[in-house]
C-alpha cells in the first residue's frame, strides 16, 4: 500500500514538473521527486526481500514434509 501511495505521489510530481511552474517551485518538485523515488526503491528492496524469505521458507517446509513422508 505504501509503495501505491509512493507511486501516486511520483506521478503527481510528475504532472506538476511538467506544468507552468517557477524556478523554485520546479527545485522543490525535483526535490521531493528524489526522496519518493528513493523511498519507492527501498520499498520495492523490501518486497523483494520478503518474497525471497517466503520462498525460502516455504522450500524448508517442503523438504521437512519430505523428510516426514519419507520416514512414514
Amino acid at each position: 500500500m505504501q509503495l501505491s501511495n509512493l507511486m501516486v505521489a511520483i506521478k503527481q510530481i510528475e504532472a506538476d514538473l511538467s506544468g507552468d511552474i517557477t524556478v523554485e517551485q520546479k527545485i522543490s518538485f525535483n526535490n521531493m521527486y528524489d526522496k519518493f523515488q528513493t523511498n519507492a526503491n527501498v520499498k520495492v528492496a523490501r518486497i523483494e526481500s520478503l518474497e525471497s524469505s517466503l520462498v525460502g521458507l516455504e522450500k524448508k517446509a517442503d523438504t521437512k514434509r519430505s523428510i516426514v513422508l519419507t520416514r512414514r
